[in-house]
């Protein structure tokens, strides 16, 4: 096998591979003998035609396109595996030359992983400070209220709507959602909504309807609305008062096994405190790596780019509607941009994620960073006991897929702890009450 290998642009190379005839022969008869196995004529059984009649009946063209076919996979995959290189996709691949008893030809461009040469990740790591997490009794407090509220009971009630009792409304307004009618049901003074729109609900009955107009806040999320006075439409459709258990040490046994009030005020400032130090460990390792990438300079590979692109803006296109309370054409109206312009703006965005990646895989090359199969094993399982069978796990992803994106997830964890241990330890990350 003789190969030339050219470098192209935006990470990709091209390589000139030429068999000669005796490395594939082997291939054209492999072939050759697979089609008379196959082969049926009358008089005889398959697989048992004499080879001066069976040349009457096959193809040869076929044969050594078929044989030119496994060849190409075969010395393709021997070079990139002989010359360790890292792909990323399929390989575009154009047969030159293809003839019995003659060399073959072809040409392969294909992608490659970009070097990446790294900074000195730990200095720039030992340069970086971590947080202390403190916590306050308010903290705990709001966490008890919240679970209170949660342990409410309701009941149906026959006056006024006031502070404090769960509604359900249905309203619309011509300018949000195209005019369609919306049903919510929430706690007065308790939910997502302006409290300029609760407002206007209290003193309202069952059944009771009511026009009125709210001035939306100049940051609002949506723009198309940010600052403008909309019209409204709103009917009663339940009113219920709610009535909560008083905070004491029996409440307290209610959520668990708590011994009294005090014991769980202690189990929820150390969950909290836990939650707090994990949130300060991802802003650490995100930081350190965002330092190191701003002195990092590699190449993006387009054909990352745009399978990232692809499906970012399908993940996005699907949650604005959730997100921002309105449809996607909408959102393109008021950011005036078209669908182009919306995949382009996540480029930016795009780029960071996968230079992030590369700078990942390469300190882990460096630091000798790797999972276990016993760590990859026990996180598989994991995912997979929340499906009820094996088939129905099958279906939902490919096992060798699961093997793979857990491997790197792990992987990528360790990384990320290693540069977070690099980082300065503040002497005072003490927890505060």
């Amino acid at each position: 096998m003789k190969t030339q290998i050219n470098d192209l642009k935006d990470c990709k190379k091209e390589v000139l591979i030429e068999i000669s005839a005796e490395e594939f022969n082997p291939f054209f008869e492999k072939v050759l003998k697979g089609s008379k196995e196959n082969l049926a004529v009358n008089g005889f059984r398959k697989g048992q035609v004499p080879d001066s009649l069976a040349q009457n009946y096959l193809d040869e063209n076929k044969i050594i396109e078929y044989a030119g076919e496994e060849a190409v996979k075969h010395f393709y995959w021997k070079f990139i595996a002989e010359n360790k290189l890292e792909i990323i996709g399929p390989p575009e691949i154009s047969v030159i030359k293809l003839a019995k008893g003659n060399p073959l030809e072809f040409k392969a461009a294909f992608w490659v992983l970009p070097d990446v040469k790294l900074p000195d990740y730990k200095e720039i790591a030992k340069g970086i400070k971590k947080q202390e997490v403190k916590i306050e009794d308010k903290e705990v407090e709001d966490t008890i209220n919240w679970i209170q509220r949660s342990r409410s009971q309701t009941s149906p009630k026959d006056g006024k709507i006031e502070k404090g009792d769960f509604v359900e409304i249905s309203y619309n307004s011509p300018s949000i959602n195209e005019g369609k009618e919306m049903v919510e049901d929430f706690v007065i003074g308790q939910s997502h909504l302006l409290p300029d729109f609760e407002n206007e609900l209290l003193g309202l009955q069952k059944n009771q309807e009511k026009e009125f107009k709210i001035t939306f806040p100049k940051d609002y999320i949506n723009k198309e609305i940010a600052g403008k006075e909309i019209s409204f439409k709103a009917k009663v459709i339940k009113i219920e008062s709610v009535s909560m258990p008083e905070i004491n040490d029996e409440f307290a046994k209610t959520i668990g096994k708590f011994d009294n009030l005090e014991h769980l005020r202690k189990e929820i400032k150390s969950g909290i405190i836990k939650e707090k130090e994990q949130v300060e460990r991802q802003r650490i390792q995100g930081l350190v790596l965002d330092e190191i990438a701003k002195k990092t300079d590699c190449d993006i590979p387009q054909i990352l780019i745009d399978v990232e692109k692809e499906q970012a803006a399908k993940d996005l296109q699907a949650r604005i509607p959730e997100m921002l309370k309105m449809s996607f054409e909408d959102y393109l109206k008021q950011a005036k941009l078209d669908q182009k312009g919306f995949e382009e703006s996540l480029i930016p965005s795009i780029k960071d994620k996968i230079k992030k990646s590369l700078i990942l895989k390469e300190l882990k090359k460096l630091e000798d960073i790797s999972a276990t199969d016993a760590e990859i094993a026990e996180e598989s399982n994991k995912f997979l006991s929340q499906f009820k069978t094996e088939n129905e796990a099958n279906e939902a992803i490919d096992p060798d897929h699961l093997q793979e994106y857990t491997r790197e997830r792990i992987e990528n964890t360790k990384a990320l702890e290693f540069l977070e241990n690099l980082t300065q330890k503040n002497d005072n990350n003490t927890n505060n009450s």
